[in-house]
């Protein structure tokens, strides 16, 4: 019987500095030439996809994280030959020729460019279903016509509830994510009732008592009409 990538042995990993300091990431628009007219679906995620959504960039961005559906990943790394990805989990990170179970243990995928030592790019690989599955709650989904939104200027993003409903998940009792909470009251009301109404639902469905949900209500019961 084959191993699964959970009771697998995973490799040796290697220990890169990957703190916020030693990124130079490119900025979406850079990132968007570079994929133009790739054939798979992709997306910016996290604080930079906020910005994407507002037009305005509110804050500094240690990082730049994109999604894409696991089978797509291929695509994306043979469209920037500049970056050598890496595997990345709790223990250090895996080249890709030598991760081995990790590759399926863990989503994130570290690009980096090897002349600087800089880490350049997220590359997330998330379940390649069909639809948009939240990472942890397959039972949570929303097809990708609902999920992607795309700017003017062609660079595709998460929208603002889902980015917003990752963030608040990272949120705990030990680490208050200072940042995250910033987000969330600087984007919330610019949020249209629908999709301020998926992230109150989906979140109070996930965590009844996360602290964000007072907000949402409150938000809901002043909207006019």
């Amino acid at each position: 019987m084959e191993r699964s990538a959970e009771t697998e042995a995973l490799p040796e990993a290697i220990q890169l500095p990957w703190w916020p300091g030693n990124w130079e990431s490119w900025t979406p628009g850079v990132l968007a030439a570079k994929l133009r007219d790739v054939d798979c679906r992709w997306c910016v995620v996290g604080g930079w996809a906020l910005d994407l959504f507002t037009g305005v960039v509110h804050r500094e961005h240690s990082d730049l994280e994109i999604i894409v559906p696991r089978g797509s990943f291929a695509v994306i790394k043979d469209r920037l030959p500049e970056l050598t990805f890496y595997v990345t989990g709790a223990e250090g990170q895996w080249p890709l020729a030598t991760a081995g179970a990790a590759f399926d243990k863990y989503q994130q995928t570290f690009g980096r460019d090897e002349t600087t030592g800089k880490f350049i790019l997220d590359v997330m690989r998330v379940a390649d279903s069909g639809v948009w599955e939240l990472a942890g709650h397959p039972e949570i989904t929303r097809s990708w016509d609902e999920t992607i939104e795309v700017t003017g200027s062609g660079i595709p993003y998460l929208r603002p509830e889902q980015v917003l409903l990752y963030k608040a998940l990272g949120i705990g009792d030990d680490d208050p994510r200072i940042k995250d909470g910033a987000d969330f009251l600087s984007v919330l009301p610019l949020l249209d009732p629908s999709a301020r109404a998926w992230l109150e639902q989906t979140l109070r469905s996930l965590n009844p008592a996360h602290p964000w949900l007072r907000t949402l209500a409150l938000r809901a019961a002043a909207a006019p009409g």
